[in-house]
C-alpha cells in the first residue's frame, strides 16, 4: 500500500526529517498536479528510496525510483515530465543481456566436397557437383558393392543377404545401368514394381512333364513392400553418401497387405493343441538333415511335441526356437525364457514366463539329453513333419478359415490369450509386437461359433407387437 504526501509549500529550502500528520515523510517541494512523491509505508525510513509517479500517454501510470536526496529526486522528477517516454535510470543503468550466438556447424558438413572461400564468404559446389555427377555415371554395380559393405557392418549375414538380394533384383528388373538413369525415369520402379506383382513363366528345365503349372504365382503385397523398401533403404544411403542429389523412390508408396493375404493362416482351438500334442508324442521319429551337410539325425516325439508347445504358450517363432540354449530357461517357481536379441524379430532382448506344466516337460527333457546349444531342433522344411502330425491328430492342415502351419501356432498363443480374458496391452507385451492394433487385427481370430455366441449373448430386445402402429394405403 502506498503512502503519497503533497506539500502545498511553495519551494523552499529543504526540511530534513519533515513528516505528514500520521508520521509518514513528506517530500518538501510542491509537485504539479498529477505528479506523487512518496515512500513505501513499510519503508518509510531517510535511508529509503523516493518514488515519483505519474502519467502520460492517455492515462499510462509510471513508477519511478528516484533517490535518497530530495534535490536529486527533484531534478529526476523534472527531466521525466519534460519527456515522459524517456527511460528510467534504472533501465538506462541495466542493460538487456546481448544474445549469445548459436554454433553453425561447419559448411564442411553440410555441403561435403564444396569449395568454401571463408575471406570472401563464397561457397562453390562445382567440386560438389562434379563428384555427384561423376557417381551417377559410375556403373550400378559399384554402388551395389559399396552398399553391401555397409549392410555388413549394420546387421547379421541373413538379413545382409536378404537386403542384397532384393535390391539387385529391383535395380535389375528396372533395367538400368547407372543410378543417373534411376534419377531420370522413376517411372522404373513402378515398371519394375509391376513385373514382381505378374506371374513370371518358369524356366524349360524347370518344369515338370506331368503338370499343368507353365509359370510361377505372381508376388504378393507382403513380398512386394519387401522389395520396395529394400531399394529405398538403398537410395537414402546414396543420397546420405553424396552420391545422388535426388531420391527416386521417396514418391513410392507402399501396397497394402491387407487387400492381397496369400497364406491366410488360422488359429488352432486348445483342445486342437492337446491333440496336435498327444498324437505327435505316439508317432515315430523323422530324420532331421541339417543345414551344415552333416550326417541326418534322429528327432524323436517328444523334440517335436516339445516345439509345437513352446509356439503355441509362448508365441515362439520358429528361429527363436532353434536359438535356445540350455541357459536359455529358467525354472522354479516362475519359470521362464530368454531370448537373445540377435535371433528376435525385433533385435531385442526378450523375457517371456512359461507355463508350469510346459516348463517341467522342458526340465525333463534337458535331463535326457547332452546337448548346450540348440537344444531344440527343427527341420529346415517343418511342414512336412507338422502335416504329418496334424493328419495323425485328426486335424485338417487347411480349411475355409485359413493354414494351420507353424506359424498358426502363434495366431493360437494370441488368439487363446485375448479369449482368455488378456488386455489388449497384456497380449501386445506377451506377443511382443509394436501396437496392439497387430495383435488384435491379425493375430486375434474369432470363430464362426464365438461370432454365433456373441450375438445371442446380446442383451433381449422387447418384442414387436403383431400389428403395426399405423398401416399404409394406396
Amino acid at each position: 500500500m502506498l503512502h503519497v504526501v503533497r506539500e502545498s509549500a511553495t519551494e523552499g529550502p529543504e526540511t530534513t526529517g519533515a513528516r505528514s500528520s500520521d508520521g509518514h515523510p513528506r517530500f518538501p517541494f510542491q509537485m504539479p498536479p498529477g505528479v506523487s512523491v512518496f515512500k513505501y509505508r513499510n519503508k518509510a525510513r531517510p535511508e529509503d528510496k523516493w518514488h515519483v509517479a505519474y502519467r502520460y500517454g492517455g492515462g499510462k501510470r509510471r513508477v519511478i525510483t528516484a533517490s535518497t536526496d530530495v534535490r536529486e529526486t527533484l531534478q529526476i522528477a523534472r527531466e521525466m515530465l519534460a519527456n515522459p517516454a524517456a527511460p528510467t535510470p534504472r533501465q538506462m543503468k541495466v542493460a538487456p543481456p546481448e544474445p549469445v550466438a548459436k554454433p553453425k556447424p561447419a559448411l564442411a558438413t553440410l555441403l561435403p566436397s564444396a569449395k568454401v572461400d571463408f575471406s570472401s564468404g563464397v561457397i562453390d559446389l562445382e567440386p560438389r557437383r562434379a563428384r555427384i555427377q561423376a557417381e551417377r555415371n559410375r556403373p550400378i554395380n559399384e554402388h551395389l558393392a559399396d552398399y553391401r559393405l555397409v549392410l555388413q557392418d549394420r546387421g547379421d549375414a541373413q538379413n545382409v543377404r536378404d537386403v542384397y538380394r532384393r535390391v539387385r533384383v529391383m535395380l535389375r528388373l528396372c533395367r538400368i545401368r547407372t543410378f543417373g538413369e534411376l534419377e531420370n525415369q522413376p517411372s522404373k520402379i513402378i515398371a519394375a514394381r509391376q513385373k514382381l506383382r505378374s506371374p513370371r513363366p518358369m524356366r524349360p528345365k524347370y518344369r515338370q512333364k506331368k503338370t499343368r503349372h507353365t509359370s510361377r504365382s505372381r508376388g504378393g503385397a507382403a513380398t512386394v513392400n519387401h522389395y520396395i523398401n529394400a531399394l529405398k533403404s538403398f537410395c537414402n544411403w546414396m543420397l546420405a553418401d553424396a552420391r545422388a542429389d535426388f531420391n527416386p523412390s521417396r514418391n513410392i508408396k507402399s501396397l497394402r497387405r491387407s487387400d492381397d493375404v496369400r497364406r491366410q493362416r488360422r488359429a488352432l482351438t486348445a483342445e486342437e493343441i492337446a491333440r496336435l500334442v498327444d498324437a505327435t508324442r505316439k508317432s515315430r521319429p523323422i530324420l532331421l538333415y541339417p543345414r551344415n551337410g552333416s550326417e541326418a539325425q534322429m528327432l524323436s516325439p517328444n523334440e517335436r511335441a516339445l516345439t509345437y508347445l513352446l509356439a503355441a504358450t509362448a508365441g515362439l517363432r520358429v528361429k527363436e526356437i532353434r536359438s535356445l540354449n540350455r541357459d536359455s530357461f529358467t525354472f522354479g517357481p516362475s519359470p521362464q525364457v530368454r531370448l537373445q536379441g540377435a535371433y528376435t524379430k525385433n533385435r531385442k532382448t526378450a523375457v517371456l514366463p512359461l507355463r508350469k506344466e510346459v516348463a517341467a516337460l522342458l526340465q525333463l527333457f534337458l535331463d535326457e539329453t547332452d546337448r548346450q546349444r540348440g537344444v531344440l531342433r527343427i527341420p529346415a522344411n517343418n511342414i512336412y513333419a507338422l502335416k504329418k502330425d496334424l493328419a495323425a491328430a485328426g486335424i485338417p492342415y487347411h480349411t475355409s478359415d485359413g493354414f494351420a502351419d507353424f506359424h498358426a501356432l502363434r495366431h493360437s498363443f494370441c488368439t487363446n490369450l485375448v479369449q482368455s480374458g488378456a488386455t489388449a496391452k497384456e497380449a501386445q507385451v506377451l506377443a511382443r509386437h509394436h501396437t496392439a492394433a497387430l495383435t488384435l487385427a491379425v493375430y486375434a481370430h474369432l470363430s464362426e461359433e464365438q461370432k454365433r455366441a456373441a450375438i445371442d449373448n446380446m442383451a433381449a430386445i422387447e418384442k414387436t407387437p403383431a400389428e403395426p402402429a399405423f398401416r399404409i394405403t394406396f
